[in-house]
């Protein structure tokens, strides 16, 4: 089975406050809310790929403590403007659980890839901090959409 998340980083700082634009402390208690509840899937993910960016490491480094997860990886295929073609044809060829962690528009194109088929900037909303589960069967099928503004 293929079994990814779409996982948008946390809440960073703007770059005119922090070039690296690492994580704010709402964005590390968000994070750590959405981990929380990635928990509760209680899938046992293989892996967590991240872009290089700071903030899309501290977030993968804040689920990987959460659920256990030994193994991130960074890749520049996950980076914001990056072609989510790759990544779709790496996804489909490789069975296993992964999360993907990343920034808008990339993750928004990787799900209308995925889900709707079509390369759309605006085929997903995903606030910071949230999640999107998809599953392969036949088709990918949406799993699970989380809000971190929900959780409590």
């Amino acid at each position: 089975m293929i079994y990814v998340v779409l996982l948008r980083h946390g809440e960073a700082f703007s770059s005119a406050v922090n070039p690296e634009r690492p994580l704010t402390e709402r964005g590390v208690l968000e994070m750590q809310k959405t981990a929380k509840a990635l928990k509760k899937l209680s899938v046992s993910f293989d892996a967590i790929y991240h872009s290089p960016k700071l903030r899309a490491k501290q977030t993968a480094e804040i689920v990987a403590k959460e659920l256990g997860i030994k193994s991130l990886i960074e890749t520049e295929e996950l980076l914001p403007e990056a072609d989510p073609q790759r990544i779709k044809e790496l996804i489909e060829i490789k069975e296993g659980k992964a999360i993907l962690c990343g920034h808008l528009p990339h993750l928004a194109r990787l799900f209308g890839l995925l889900y709707l088929g079509i390369d759309d900037d605006n085929a997903l909303d995903l606030k910071t901090s949230g999640a999107v589960g998809l599953k392969r069967g036949q088709r990918w099928i949406l799993d699970f959409v989380i809000f971190p503004s929900l959780l409590d």
